[in-house]
């Protein structure tokens, strides 16, 4: 079982590529939230040339946000993979795992009880709970909320008279300020998770069996 573990490929060059792409969503998102409240503060007489910028920094934060999820469940796959090739698997496939954030209703529960079983098998009951994946999911939750509100009001109660100035201003300071902790929160997700899967990984290299933490203060 050793040898097939360390022929599943690690997972650090997907969590470096999830983690910059999450951290350019970050950046983008933070700028938005900046430029909105300028908005905002200005009233409909305001700077031409800065609500042209906040829409071109708003589209880059949604393109990136996309790439930084395709990234992050490349990521996931590859963890989970590694960890079914060190016997320690979640009862899905890698790739069953990850549907799961894609299939609607569905992605409403199951990722955050994968990425709590994920997070277990890796280092432990005692480190699960220090991600505070509750916390986590309860933002990407807010997060599908605010995204559901957004969408209802472009596209039915605006539709025909466009949106008030200040209600567009304060949603999209709303939008970006979940998606600045949304993001906040996966990056510390993803780098502690992999920071474990590293030592797991580390374990192996040496010729011992990778025991969770919980197990090992425990012996």
């Amino acid at each position: 079982m050793r040898q097939l573990a360390l022929e599943v490929p690690d997972s650090r060059a997907r969590a470096l590529r999830a983690v910059v792409s999450l951290l350019i969503t970050l950046g983008a998102s933070f700028l938005s939230l900046l430029f909105h409240v300028g908005l905002l503060l200005m009233g409909e007489e305001g700077d031409e040339a800065l609500e042209k910028i906040t829409a071109v920094v708003t589209t880059v934060g949604f393109l990136s946000g996309y790439g930084s999820r395709v990234y992050f469940l490349m990521w996931f796959h590859r963890v989970v993979r590694q960890l079914q090739a060190q016997g320690a698997g979640i009862g899905l496939t890698p790739g069953g795992a990850v549907w799961m954030w894609l299939i609607p209703f569905v992605n409403f529960v199951k990722p955050f009880t994968l990425m709590k079983d994920v997070a277990e098998k890796a280092g432990g009951a005692r480190f699960a709970a220090s991600l505070h994946l509750g916390l986590w999911w309860g933002v990407q939750l807010l997060f599908y909320a605010v995204d559901t509100v957004k969408r209802v009001l472009v596209k039915v109660v605006w539709k025909e008279n466009g949106a008030p100035w200040d209600a567009a201003c304060v949603l999209g300071i709303l939008m970006a300020l979940v998606v600045v902790l949304l993001t906040l929160s996966y990056v510390r997700v993803v780098r502690e998770l992999q920071a474990r899967m590293d030592r797991r990984r580390a374990a192996l290299e040496a010729g011992n069996e990778p025991v969770p933490e919980d197990e090992a203060v425990a012996a």
